[in-house]
């Protein structure tokens, strides 16, 4: 079903965000990466369930880790990612993302890639259905438990990146897996139609900012509660 392009008008920022994809890559990105068809159903598994599973498993485990500073940043920057990206700068720059482009504004520009995803597809894959599923919540306005539809910023971009920093203050290999994970999710957005490159680059840029934010403001809050101690000079 294919809204009429009013239906469109809270997603006023995808032209805005394919042009500019379009015009820093030369190209569309997603074309770039079809040297990854043969790899779809498992670029959707990295994408979603492993995804998924991180994010419970590394929140579970700073709640239940010892406190600390790195615990903290953590926790806080986790937090401000979700609001500050995910809702506050998502309601700013409402936009859909390439794979729902054709259904909400009429526009056949990302036709050529939502028809390929269902070439490369297969029609049994559970995890190729989400998109069917969360287009008809929206259309029949139900709500539910991740069903909106939201791509700029990328919140699978912005907690991953947050992974990489922790990873690697913990261990160095743990942050080089973690990027070369980075990587995976970065094309899969693209890839799957999920996302416009342009929504990974921020999404990663946010989340350091937040991040040294975050850092910054809790080394000075222990600097300033640190006791002060009189030496007193013995003549």
């Amino acid at each position: 079903m294919i809204l009429p392009a009013s239906a469109g008008q809270w997603f006023s920022f995808d032209p805005i965000l394919a042009d500019f994809d379009e015009r820093m890559h030369f190209g569309a990105p997603w074309e770039y990466l079809r040297f990854l068809d043969p790899y779809t159903t498992i670029v959707r598994q990295f994408y979603t369930p492993v995804w998924v599973t991180l994010v419970m498993l590394s929140v579970l485990l700073a709640c239940l880790s010892q406190p600390g500073t790195l615990r903290t940043q953590f926790l806080l920057t986790y937090m401000l990612c979700w609001v500050l990206l995910g809702n506050v700068l998502a309601m700013a720059f409402m936009s859909a993302g390439p794979i729902y482009y054709e259904n909400l504004l009429g526009d056949a520009r990302f036709a050529v890639l939502t028809s390929h995803l269902h070439t490369v597809s297969s029609p049994d894959e559970p995890l190729s259905q989400i998109p069917d599923l969360l287009w008809t919540a929206y259309v029949t306005k139900t709500p539910g438990i991740a069903t909106g539809i939201s791509a700029f910023p990328s919140l699978h971009l912005s907690i991953t990146t947050l992974f990489l920093l922790v990873s690697f203050r913990l261990r160095r290999w743990l942050g080089w897996m973690t990027a070369l994970y980075l990587c995976v999710i970065m094309a899969g957005s693209v890839h799957l139609g999920w996302h416009y490159a342009i929504d990974g680059y921020v999404s990663i840029a946010g989340t350091i900012v937040l991040w040294m934010g975050v850092g910054l403001w809790l080394r000075r809050d222990t600097r300033a509660t640190e006791p002060v101690i009189a030496v007193s000079h013995i003549h």
